[in-house]
């Protein structure tokens, strides 16, 4: 019993590690951006280019956001918070691209800025998680043996190029859904009586 507890507890952090490191990238890439865009001229095809990467940090961040609501419907403590920033993401990203096809460029870098804001606010929330996982699970262990390792091996930390989050975060969405459906069955066998807390 206490094992498969375990066992969920490794597979949640990893992916708790895997969504957190797509969001610290958003933020990073969508940093980059507000950067380029600011030494951008108007009028040139860089400008559209620098459009246009505004649109790929939209579809990453509608990646990330099915992990993210898969994480939320499995813990109602961060359900409303992450509800809320992925509603305010979205407007954000949706409104700085309005004002940049406008050529309004402060407008939109206002917007980027916000985005940005609330992805670092959902990271921050996602560390605060691992945390407290850590320690639940070095508590778990204290008992049979002593981890100085949080939450297992066998991840490399990896510097990504940009297009890997799109399949880093597809993984990541098939192993929530894998792991929403574990959830549905143990409740169904009745035998477990600790509910996430």
């Amino acid at each position: 019993m206490e094992s498969s507890e375990q066992e969920q507890m490794q597979e949640d952090m990893k992916a708790l590690r895997q969504l957190l490191e797509n969001l610290v990238m958003l933020s990073f890439d969508q940093e980059d951006l507000i950067d380029n865009i600011k030494r951008t001229e108007l009028n040139t095809p860089k400008y559209v280019r620098h459009i246009q990467e505004q649109f790929k940090l939209k579809d990453d961040f509608s990646m990330i956001q099915d992990s993210l609501e898969a994480l939320a419907r499995r813990n109602d403590k961060i359900q409303s918070f992450v509800s809320e920033k992925v509603v305010e993401i979205k407007n954000n990203i949706g409104e700085s691209i309005d004002q940049l096809e406008d050529r309004k460029k402060n407008d939109a870098e206002m917007n980027q800025r916000h985005t940005m804001k609330n992805v670092n606010d959902l990271a921050l929330m996602l560390a605060e998680s691992m945390e407290e996982m850590q320690q639940q699970m070095s508590g778990m262990m204290a008992g049979s043996q002593m981890c100085d390792k949080p939450g297992g091996g066998g991840g490399k930390p990896s510097p990504v190029p940009m297009d890997k989050i799109t399949q880093g975060q597809q993984e990541l969405n098939g192993q929530m859904k894998e792991m929403a459906g574990k959830q549905g069955e143990k409740g169904k066998d009745g035998k477990d009586g600790k509910s996430g807390d």
